[in-house]
């Protein structure tokens, strides 16, 4: 799931902001008064999808600390049951 957040997440990202620096060359160089967002606008949309990536990365990086240390007690649970028997 979160590798899907990671494969979205950076691409949505970097086309936001090929998108909005096509709007602005054409914007410029046509003086055409196209509705677009301005600089000023892409560096927090930057910042939150910096932010959002660096998140998920922190939420997949915790989940997959967390599912390793539930294995490793599973599996001393199992040799525990073993030894046992």
């Amino acid at each position: 799931m979160h590798i899907i957040w990671i494969l979205v997440t950076i691409p949505m990202i970097v086309g936001i902001c090929l998108v909005e620096f096509l709007l602005l060359r054409i914007n410029n160089k046509l003086g055409l008064l196209i509705p677009v967002f301005s600089v000023v606008s892409i560096i927090p949309l930057g910042i939150i999808g910096i932010i959002l990536t660096v998140l998920t990365f922190l939420i997949y990086f915790i989940q997959s600390y967390v599912w390793d240390k539930k294995r490793r007690r599973q599996k001393e649970v199992e040799k525990t049951r073993i030894n046992d028997l």
